[in-house]
């Protein structure tokens, strides 16, 4: 029986506090492997993508047989910021295009667990922010409904976000104050 190892990379970014896949097709991106996957993982973001502070990490590996060939699937996940992409290279498709695939419930676990983190988070919102854009990311990702206030104190208690002294113009309210990540030397655990 022939074996083929597959990767398949999953590109995120936030627009308007929501996920999106970054793709070119409506899909992930697959690449056949026939070389060391890291490697060829790098060439093809630093070739397609043109994004060099990406960290994919490997999250989930299935395999089946199709044809009398066993297909082995590594799926890479990573974060980027909406700012560092050329948009008109891409389509920002919602992640439940992936709804009826074998690895949607992977992708939403590593959201999941990815978005807890502050490095994560820093790396989505690299400029300033509002706790109700963050705490709208965090409603729409684990489908729950968040307290503002609790929110708002668990955010300050962590100690990992400072306020920039300025106020948001874009609100549909009063204007909401702006934050930004402070630079944590460790990755810190948000909820």
């Amino acid at each position: 029986m022939q074996i083929e190892v597959i990767s398949l990379i999953g590109i995120f970014t936030m627009v308007n506090n929501q996920i999106k896949l970054v793709t070119t097709t409506d899909n992930l991106f697959c690449i056949k492997v026939d070389n060391i996957i890291e490697k060829l993982n790098e060439e093809f973001i630093n070739k397609n993508i043109k994004i060099k502070k990406m960290d994919l990490s490997q999250c989930y590996t299935f395999s089946e047989v199709k044809n009398n060939k066993l297909i082995i699937s590594v799926m890479h996940l990573g974060f980027v910021n909406y700012n560092d992409l050329d948009v008109n290279n891409f389509k920002l498709l919602d992640i439940s295009v992936l709804k009826d695939t074998v690895f949607y419930s992977k992708c939403i676990d590593y959201l999941k667990n990815r978005l807890v983190s502050c490095v994560t988070m820093k790396r989505l919102y690299p400029n300033e922010f509002t706790i109700p854009e963050i705490q709208k990311l965090y409603e729409n990702v684990f489908n729950i409904k968040i307290d503002r206030r609790n929110f708002r104190k668990r955010l300050i208690r962590q100690n990992i976000i400072e306020d920039t002294g300025k106020m948001s113009l874009y609100t549909n309210g009063r204007p909401a104050k702006l934050y930004i990540f402070k630079d944590v030397n460790q990755d810190v655990s948000l909820f």
